[in-house]
């Protein structure tokens, strides 16, 4: 089960990118998105893009400051438990699961993809139109499965279709997830991506 989990942090030197776990606003600063840097590294005064949205768009938003085990810091790298204080967007617009990354990254939303899913637990068998909560990175979000082959059964391991039920996030093939919904559990791992157009 371990091996389904998430990896550790990439190296340095990959590009930026931050999935936002919790947002706050401060007196004074403003609007605050933090999480654990996943890749890459951030510095005060960086532009970078936030989202996607629930349209998938991604809003512009600059870096006014970094606080780091409540110590303001310059810059933060991959594996670094962050605030990273944001100029451009309002506490409310951010949510959990959106991400951060650098302006010039040309994102893509995705509302669907494809995966390799292994059901650990079920009473009886996933079919078409099963939906669990999916977790990926800190994304939970509801999901309608269409598996190939119309149906997985406890232990198996197929491909199947998953879509996000209400917005697109920022998800890229060979990231890892879990799924759930009452006792039924499942681990999988995303093969490829639909953006959205």
């Amino acid at each position: 089960l371990f091996e389904t989990l998430p990896k550790r942090a990439t190296p340095e030197r990959a590009e930026f990118r931050l999935y936002v776990d919790r947002s706050y606003k401060v007196t004074g600063v403003g609007a605050v998105a933090s999480g654990t840097v996943n890749s890459g590294t951030v510095e005060a005064g960086d532009e970078l893009l936030l989202g996607p949205m629930a349209d998938g768009t991604f809003r512009e938003v600059e870096v006014r400051s970094i606080e780091m085990h409540y110590h303001r810091v310059d810059k933060a790298t991959a594996g670094r438990i962050v605030g990273i204080a944001l100029k451009g967007v309002d506490e409310a617009e951010i949510e959990r699961g959106m991400a951060l990354v650098p302006r010039d990254s040309d994102p893509e939303p995705v509302r669907e993809f494809e995966a390799e899913a292994m059901v650990l637990n079920h009473p009886t068998r996933i079919q078409a139109g099963y939906e669990p909560v999916v977790h990926v990175e800190t994304v939970s979000e509801a999901a309608v499965f269409e598996p190939e082959g119309g149906q997985l059964l406890p232990g198996d391991t197929g491909r199947t279709r998953v879509r996000f039920k209400f917005r697109p996030y920022l998800v890229e093939e060979g990231q890892r997830f879990v799924f759930r919904e009452g006792s039924s559990k499942g681990v999988g791992t995303i093969r490829g991506v639909n953006p959205e157009k």
